[in-house]
């Protein structure tokens, strides 16, 4: 009996670990998967391409292994749309790629609820400028991210910054049919189709707290005002 109870103490150690060992992108690594990941990805000219890939975050990019197992950046308005081997689904809007948070139609119009993980620049500034303060390298720059036209992915950065994960943020986008907006607050407004709907907009925030970019926020508005 002891042993048995030995084994399971053991086990919800374990288990605790596992759930605590989340995946934190650093500088050197600013990807939303922790690894490349079987995916397929579907072009505009109708090819179906199976790679390993993942999202940058910084460059808002899908990145794919080559067939030397480089890590190459996919062309800005080939991709219709990546599914992954987690079943998560992407799409490039604004040449941003956006998870599929939810994909609904509507008479025969497409409307989606689009999610981009982001760096959060002023915090990302703040930190900058204290490990600034820290570490007198005038050369100084988190993996590239004050130059976006340079790779980060392989791009050296101080050690101390190696040990920081990136400040995230994640940015909802509406998506009806052809007509894509940041779901901000007066972004929605003017998506409503009339006086009627932009009041009952502003009754029901008054009674729900609604925080943008906030997932569960964002969904019961897609879902209240733009299912119809």
């Amino acid at each position: 009996m002891k042993k048995i109870l030995t084994i399971l103490f053991l086990s919800t150690i374990c288990l605790a670990s596992i759930a605590e060992d989340k995946w934190h992108p650093i500088p050197s690594w600013p990807f939303v998967y922790s690894d490349f990941l079987p995916a397929v990805i579907h072009t505009h000219d109708g090819k179906a391409l199976q790679v390993q890939a993942n999202i940058h975050i910084g460059r808002h990019k899908l990145w794919y292994k080559s067939s030397k197992q480089e890590n190459l950046e996919a062309k800005a308005g080939l991709i219709r749309d990546i599914r992954f081997s987690n079943n998560e689904r992407y799409i490039e809007v604004n040449k941003k790629i956006c998870l599929i948070v939810r994909e609904d139609t509507i008479k025969n119009k497409v409307h989606r609820l689009l999610q981009s993980t982001e760096v959060d620049m002023p915090r990302y500034n703040e930190a900058v400028r204290d490990m600034k303060m820290a570490e007198s390298s005038s050369s100084f720059d988190i993996a590239g991210l004050n130059d976006l036209n340079l790779d980060m992915s392989v791009r050296e950065s101080s050690e101390i910054a190696e040990q920081q994960p990136l400040p995230l943020q994640e940015v909802y986008y509406i998506q009806i049919d052809n007509n894509t907006f940041e779901a901000t607050e007066s972004n929605i407004l003017k998506n409503l189709s009339g006086k009627e709907e932009r009041n009952a907009y502003r009754a029901y925030t008054r009674k729900a707290e609604v925080l943008t970019g906030n997932f569960n926020s964002m969904l019961d508005v897609y879902t209240t005002f733009f299912l119809k």
